[in-house]
């Protein structure tokens, strides 16, 4: 079953500017740290407990350490405070949670279907290879954040469209072969290098599978799970073009994201 994949552009500097909004008693139903306390109590282990005062911590001076937990945490907060704030308003919709959200410093940009989950396998891969080095011990090559700068965020999107434009190409070259705007990225140079042999190694690893024509004599855990994800064609065209779609959009109006 797939999901969906929500980006919001975020401005950390709004952001920190609007923590003493969180840490007022008086000017919402309830605080962040109260609503953390509350979702603590009821429904969490004590190995999957949030500390307000740490989330607060890096928000306040790196947000992009903040983990896919505590951004949630974060989020739905905003959204249960707008809920509160209009429960008795019968027209109130989905707009005025994203306008209160943006005045935070969160701002809702796009939804992405993420069907396969092939989009969330892309993401992993750009976070696990691009920002650790391969020569690195496992245990070492860590990198637990949905927070991109928009350096990171501009290489994410590349990494994608070049992706998905030779995987397309790949599979089905006379279905794709005509089509002008594939062809061109596909061709068009990688001048970042390691970005460059990320691409190459995810081709490999599709070719082996396809070789293989099943999983069970797939040599290594890494080529299973290419067979899982990277399995279906009409997926493949659907994000490349959103790929490309936000690469046209964002490749020079940069900015900061977060994805969920």
């Amino acid at each position: 079953m797939g999901h969906v994949v929500d980006i919001f552009k975020v401005d950390p500097q709004l952001i920190r500017q609007r923590i003493n909004d969180v840490m007022d008693n008086n000017l919402y139903p309830f605080t962040f740290k109260q609503f953390v306390d509350r979702n603590n109590s009821n429904d969490r282990s004590s190995q999957s407990k949030l500390d307000a005062e740490e989330i607060l911590h890096k928000i306040r001076t790196d947000i992009y350490q903040l983990n896919a937990d505590e951004l949630m945490e974060l989020l739905f907060w905003l959204k249960e405070v707008a809920s509160e704030e209009h429960k008795d308003d019968f027209a109130f919709e989905v707009p005025a949670v994203e306008a209160h959200m943006a005045r935070y410093g969160f701002i809702y940009v796009e939804r992405i279907n993420d069907r396969s989950h092939s989009f969330s396998f892309t993401w992993g891969d750009f976070l696990f290879y691009y920002h650790n080095d391969f020569d690195d011990e496992f245990e070492n090559q860590a990198r637990e954040t949905f927070c991109l700068n928009a350096e990171e965020f501009n290489t994410f999107i590349s990494y994608g469209r070049h992706l998905f434009a030779k995987i397309l190409l790949k599979e089905n070259c006379d279905a794709y072969s005509g089509d002008e705007e594939i062809v061109s990225i596909s061709k068009s140079a990688i001048t970042d290098k390691k970005l460059e042999a990320i691409v190459d190694d995810a081709l490999t690893n599709i070719t082996k599978i396809e070789e293989s024509e099943s999983t069970d004599t797939c040599e290594n855990p890494s080529e299973k799970i290419y067979a899982r994800y990277y399995c279906n064609l009409g997926e493949f065209e659907y994000l490349f073009y959103r790929f490309q779609s936000l690469w046209e959009e964002y490749k020079d109006n940069r900015m900061s994201v977060i994805l969920l």
